[in-house]
């Protein structure tokens, strides 16, 4: 017997309705879009505003009362909280930071200027001038960390110039009573060396005391070359007139006047001096 087909439904799709837009629905979306942003930048407009005059609040605080006890105050209450007390944390930190620069400079010229005055050994003006630094810049560490490090670089810098200022002087002071010395014991020793030469003529005694001497003034350090080579040359002349006036004495008066224009043609240098 024969089968029969069976029936099979065609792949034919079902209409679907179209989505049906409302012009005044889509007006009132784009309305309340709209009317949304609008408000959003009203609400930022209306904080800024609130910002700022809490901000200025802060700051007014600040002038009024003082850094000081702005600073104290907030720090009691266990640090800033609000716009208004940030602010005024803020600025009395950095107004703090300002005067105690001012102050620590004021300290450390007096430091460098005292030590000036007293000639107080470097090392004494260098520490003192480190204490300072390490004073004044914790005096804000305990409020604000960041801009105490602010101040300590800036007193670093400071101190530094202080420093460098007051070693200069000082070295300069003590190069000059260094070579005061050397001068006076220069003295000293060529007197004794010229009594010696007019006493007994330049003998053994007499050019041990000028070498030791002459040794004595090349290996100073505290001397330039400029006075060492003064202090030698003045060695020389000083020996070479004690021997001249040794020689005198022992040459008639007569004979005298001869012989030291004999010196003089033979040494300009002696025509400089006057022999007695």
């Amino acid at each position: 017997m024969a089968e029969l087909p069976r029936y099979r439904r065609s792949s034919v799709r079902a209409l679907q309705p179209s989505a049906t837009q409302r012009p005044d629905l889509r007006e009132s979306v784009a309305r309340s879009n709209m009317i949304a942003q609008e408000i959003g930048q009203m609400s930022d407009f209306v904080n800024a505003k609130l910002t700022e005059k809490r901000t200025e609040e802060g700051q007014q605080a600040v002038y009024d009362l003082g850094d000081s006890e702005v600073r104290e105050r907030i720090s009691s209450e266990g640090g800033p909280s609000g716009t208004a007390e940030r602010a005024a944390w803020d600025l009395s930190n950095q107004i703090g930071s300002n005067r105690l620069y001012g102050e620590a400079v004021v300290e450390m010229q007096r430091i460098a200027d005292q030590g000036e005055s007293e000639q107080a050994p470097y090392e004494l003006i260098n520490s003192q001038l480190q204490d300072a630094v390490d004073g004044f810049s914790a005096a804000l560490s305990q409020f604000d960390p960041a801009i105490a490090a602010q101040l300590r670089q800036r007193l670093d810098t400071a101190a530094a110039s202080m420093d460098a200022r007051y070693l200069n002087t000082y070295t300069q002071v003590q190069n000059d009573a260094n070579a005061l010395r050397s001068e006076q014991h220069h003295l000293t020793i060529m007197g004794q060396t010229e009594q010696e030469i007019r006493n007994d003529g330049y003998n053994n005694n007499a050019s041990k005391m000028i070498d030791a001497h002459i040794a004595s003034i090349t290996n100073d350090p505290s001397l330039s070359d400029r006075d060492k080579e003064r202090l030698l040359s003045d060695v020389k002349y000083r020996t070479d007139i004690a021997e001249i006036r040794f020689d005198l004495q022992s040459i008639p008066i007569t004979q005298q006047e001869g012989y030291i224009n004999d010196l003089i043609d033979r040494d300009e240098l002696l025509n400089k001096v006057e022999i007695g």
